[in-house]
């Protein structure tokens, strides 16, 4: 699914992929700190890999956007791995970078503590929306 709000957000700074409930509270969170400097992508099926579609989407950005995949789960579970292998298979690596924002490995899926998860879920929703920095390539010296 395209961002809602793709007509506004032509240059972003950085491009979210996720799926799952992850999405909408993604949205919601930039609905609360408004921003026009990051796009939320939504993969919604994720069997097939929607390739044509995604590619499509990604095409209406600037090719050099920064792109991360956000799940709620901890790395070593959830889709991020499967999602990777397709990114690669598909050849979307040959034209953008993935990188990943989620809860490091773990032997549980959540902290068994609702305080502990809402925390996390906080810190994890803050960790997406941060802005990476562009650094200008160095030339060589003369």
């Amino acid at each position: 699914l395209p961002d809602p709000l793709e007509a506004q957000i032509t240059n972003p700074s950085k491009i979210i992929l996720c799926s799952g409930k992850i999405g909408v509270d993604l949205l919601k969170h930039r609905e609360q700190q408004p921003t026009d400097e990051i796009a939320i992508i939504r993969l919604e099926q994720l069997y097939p890999f929607p390739t044509t579609d995604l590619r499509k989407i990604l095409g209406r950005y600037p090719a050099d956007t920064p792109i991360t995949w956000v799940q709620e789960e901890p790395r070593n579970m959830g889709p991020w791995y499967f999602a990777r292998i397709k990114w690669d298979e598909q050849g979307f690596s040959r034209d953008w970078n993935l990188s990943v924002v989620c809860r490091p490995e773990s032997a549980s899926p959540s902290t068994g503590s609702k305080k502990a998860h809402v925390i996390e879920h906080n810190e994890l929703l803050a960790q997406a929306f941060e802005v990476p920095h562009r650094v200008a390539p160095v030339g060589n010296p003369v």
